[in-house]
């Protein structure tokens, strides 16, 4: 393989949405659907939760508000009002036909371990079983060991579908 070839992030797949338990806000915080008048805290939130890339509100405008199969944002805000969690619900019909698409979640490390990534993630899949979806993908990079960890006590299962995926899936323990 080319060094220059991207590989595909590493796939995974809730296959039944049935029998979800309820989300649960931690004391203090609140869970609610996010607004266009909470792209500077959106973005904030994404830049701590993706420290790697750069998020503006024009990039968050356009990736979340601005992406026409996003049907739904959620964020989390800390007992300040500080939005400190997001997960998005999307759809990718091609790709991924009757499965939601669990997008962009992301916790500020500062609120980290009070299960605000799970919080939002369950968000979200409620919001696909309201939607009509009986299963759901996501995509995330080798390197978020806590994100998959997170995912695979959710019930998502590792994907194959990718000659890469046998030997980076290896790699990261189950």
């Amino acid at each position: 393989m080319a060094s220059s070839e991207t590989l595909p992030q590493l796939l995974m797949r809730l296959s039944s949405l049935s029998d979800l338990p309820e989300p649960v806000v931690p004391e203090g915080y609140t869970l609610r659907e996010a607004t266009l008048d909470d792209l500077p805290g959106l973005s904030n939130c994404l830049a701590a939760a993706f420290p790697e890339m750069e998020w503006s509100e024009e990039k968050t405008q356009r990736r979340l508000f601005g992406d026409p199969n996003v049907s739904k944002i959620f964020v989390v805000d800390a007992p300040d009002g500080t939005a400190v969690a997001t997960a998005c619900n999307r759809s990718d019909p091609k790709n991924f036909p009757g499965a939601g698409y669990v997008h962009w979640v992301g916790t500020d490390p500062t609120h980290g371990g009070r299960g605000l990534g799970r919080l939002v993630t369950m968000a979200v899949l409620h919001e696909f079983v309201r939607q009509g979806f009986t299963q759901s993908v996501l995509e995330t990079d080798d390197f978020r060991l806590p994100a998959i960890a997170l995912y695979e006590k959710l019930g998502f299962e590792r994907q194959f579908t990718h000659p890469s995926f046998e030997a980076r899936w290896a790699a990261i323990p189950s």
